[in-house]
């Protein structure tokens, strides 16, 4: 689908009235507080009848929410509200038919630095050990995370991964590239083509990837936990022959260990030497 070279309003008379597509509280949060900061009206919340849409419908506010489990059934409201654009961000595909309804058309928030990791799994990079991250807005297009790019912002790994520090990074880049990307969208700006990517997809977590591998390095150990931990899929590690929950997961500079496994246990921390040093491991319930 080609987007359209119709413009919309700007914020200097009165800012676009804008449709937002999300299934992710987070991402939708910053998105609209955004929206609103710029001085664009939110016309439109479009989410799915799942716990994860009920949250953003009640984060809503007042304004108008479709709950639909199929996405064309927002195709009337978004002519009858007179969208100017639509925003996709953590959501399903978007059928042809309806991108092509609003003037400025449809663009997509993704976490990642395209044409690296497109799919559904934003955190795989992480996982991978990428040492950069970041986000990308591209116009929507029949192929999935293929459209022209309209702005994107990176931010560096840290050496050490922390859950928390990750996800600020990720929300300052979703502001980033919304500052630069939507203004660009309603101009009429078709966006960069993308340019030959390495073929790396962002694939869902295995349940085999889940179980944390105590031979490994400490920061592969703390990458993958923060990865996990972001995407919601519980990290296992084997203390005392049994897979117990991990909770959080960090390097101990100050010690050593010869061998890879537990050093130390209780019911709720554990020593564990690994591939080149010690983590401590906090745990979740033991099983009985």
């Amino acid at each position: 689908m080609t987007p359209m070279a119709a413009t919309a309003s700007t914020p200097g008379d009165g800012g676009a009235r804008l449709a937002v597509f999300s299934i992710s509280h987070g991402v939708f949060v910053d998105v609209t507080r955004w929206v609103g900061d710029a001085g664009h009206e939110l016309a439109l919340v479009v989410t799915k009848p799942t716990s994860a849409g009920v949250q953003v419908a009640e984060a809503a506010g007042e304004t108008p929410v479709l709950l639909a489990p199929r996405v064309d059934q927002a195709s009337s409201l978004v002519r009858e509200l007179g969208v100017d654009l639509c925003v996709v961000a953590a959501f399903s595909r978007i059928p042809d038919r309806l991108a092509a309804l609003p003037p400025c058309g449809f663009v997509n928030l993704h976490p990642a630095l395209l044409p690296e990791y497109p799919g559904p799994n934003p955190y795989r990079a992480i996982f991978d050990g990428a040492p950069v991250a970041g986000y990308t807005i591209h116009r929507v297009t029949s192929e999935l995370d293929a459209g022209p790019v309209l702005a994107q912002a990176s931010f560096d790994v840290p050496a050490s991964v922390d859950p928390v520090v990750l996800a600020a990074r990720w929300s300052a880049a979703l502001v980033a590239v919304l500052a630069e990307g939507i203004p660009r969208a309603l101009a009429g700006e078709p966006g960069d083509a993308q340019p030959k990517g390495t073929g790396t997809f962002a694939a869902p977590f295995d349940e085999a990837e889940a179980e944390l591998d105590w031979e490994l390095p400490v920061r592969v150990l703390e990458r993958r936990t923060a990865a996990l931990l972001l995407a919601g899929l519980q990290p296992l590690g084997r203390i005392d022959d049994a897979l117990v929950p991990v909770r959080r997961l960090r390097g101990v500079p100050a010690l050593e260990s010869r061998r890879h496994g537990v050093i130390t246990s209780s019911a709720r921390r554990a020593l564990v030497g690994v591939g080149d040093g010690v983590v401590e491991v906090d745990l979740g319930e033991l099983p009985r």
